[in-house]
C-alpha cells in the first residue's frame, strides 16, 4: 500500500514522502533536521530553537512563520507566506 503524501499532525510526518502538513507545525522540539519532500504547512510554522537545517521543497506556509533563534540559513523554495514571519535572532541570510 502507497503511503498518503498527506500528513495531519508533525507525529505522521516524514521527510521522505509527506508532501502537505495539516495545520500547524511545530518544530522546535523536533530531531527532524531536513523537510526534505514537504511542499506545504496549512497551518503556522515554529521553526524556532529547532534542528532543521534544509526547509527541503517547502513552498507555501498558509500562516505565521517563527524563525526566531533557528539554524536555517536559507530559505530555499519557500515562496509564500500568508501570515507574519519572525526572523529575529535567526541564522537566515537569504
Amino acid at each position: 500500500m502507497a503511503k498518503s503524501v498527506v500528513a495531519f499532525s508533525l507525529a505522521e510526518f516524514d521527510p521522505t514522502y509527506t508532501r502537505v502538513l495539516v495545520g500547524d507545525g511545530y518544530f522546535e522540539f523536533s530531531e527532524i533536521i531536513n523537510l526534505g519532500t514537504l511542499e506545504v504547512i496549512t497551518g503556522n510554522a515554529y521553526f524556532n530553537n529547532s534542528q532543521i537545517t534544509d526547509l527541503g521543497n517547502l513552498t507555501t506556509i498558509s500562516g505565521n512563520a517563527i524563525f526566531y533563534g533557528s539554524v536555517i540559513t536559507d530559505l530555499g523554495t519557500l515562496e509564500v507566506i500568508t501570515g507574519y514571519a519572525d526572523f529575529n535572532n535567526s541564522q537566515i541570510t537569504n
